[in-house]
């Protein structure tokens, strides 16, 4: 189990103007101890999985242009299948907001969920609500998040309140980025 006192600094920045000439692609990002880089960009999350044969540990990005910049990576998990992603940090969103391309990777069957009406930057809309299990960047600890599951193309991946916040203790700094420590 991590330190419960240590922080970690693990968020990376992405210029919004890169981000918009890909708006509506699946970025697929190769990381290593020093770097994360973009190897190839799909349509679709299923393509964008193909692409990443034969990397390591990819993370895969859905590039929908927001008023944030910041990302963290982060593991879904739900039964024995996983997708890391890079999501934002939304301290606005009461739980985590997903594409439901990545619902279906986990092999999550939408119609099984809870479906409510939800509000948020993008307007009115439907969201499929449901549990999974998420770790961040390097920390070991695995918690439970709630997530909702979007069927739009223009949905970012967020982390708020159930899934980060209740679970983390979280430090923004416009120099350093976001930092984070497990509280519970």
């Amino acid at each position: 189990m991590a330190k419960k006192n240590r922080y970690i600094n693990e968020s990376i920045v992405l210029d919004q103007a890169y981000v918009a000439k890909f708006w509506g692609k699946w970025g697929v990002f190769s990381a290593s101890k020093d770097e994360i880089r973009v190897s190839a960009w799909a349509k679709t999350l299923k393509e964008a999985i193909k692409k990443s044969e034969g990397l390591e540990a990819p993370i895969f990005f859905h590039a929908v242009p927001s008023a944030t910049a910041l990302y963290v990576v982060a593991t879904l998990m739900f039964g024995k299948r996983f997708l890391t992603v890079l999501a934002s940090p939304d301290s606005g969103a009461y739980g985590c907001v997903f594409s439901h391309e990545i619902a279906e990777h986990l092999g999550l069957d939408l119609a099984e969920s809870k479906k409510i009406k939800t509000y948020g930057a993008a307007g009115f809309g439907h969201s499929f609500v449901r549990e999974i299990r998420m770790r961040l960047a390097s920390d070991k600890n695995i918690v439970k998040a709630e997530a909702y599951f979007v069927k739009r193309n223009d949905t970012p991946s967020l982390l708020g309140y159930g899934g980060l916040f209740d679970n983390y203790e979280v430090v923004f700094h416009p120099r350093t980025g976001m930092k984070f420590k497990y509280i519970k």
